[in-house]
């Protein structure tokens, strides 16, 4: 998968208004996106409006929880493995 395509296709999807397609192609990203690690919190966070916009927003907080949270931390730890925890919790935020 090329996760900067793939980031791209859903926004084209959200532009279109097809916001459940869109969540749908994200959530094939994500667990792609921490294993290449190097992504910033936004790319993460990006699904988190198309739920509320598909009318999902309880949907979108669950998963945020479960899974977000966790992979935005799960990236910094890779990424930054080699740094102390304070500089690797400072990039969490």
């Amino acid at each position: 998968m090329d996760i900067p395509s793939t980031l791209k296709a859903a926004t084209s999807l959200a532009k279109e208004s097809k916001f459940d397609d869109a969540i749908d192609l994200l959530k094939l990203a994500i667990p792609k996106m921490v294993e290449a690690t190097g992504y910033s919190g936004g790319h993460y966070t990006k699904i988190i409006p198309y739920f509320q916009k598909a009318d999902r927003y309880l949907e979108g907080v669950k998963y945020s929880e479960k899974v977000l949270i966790k992979a935005v931390e799960e990236d910094s730890k890779r990424n930054f493995k080699h740094k102390c925890e304070a500089i690797q919790g400072a990039f969490q935020a």
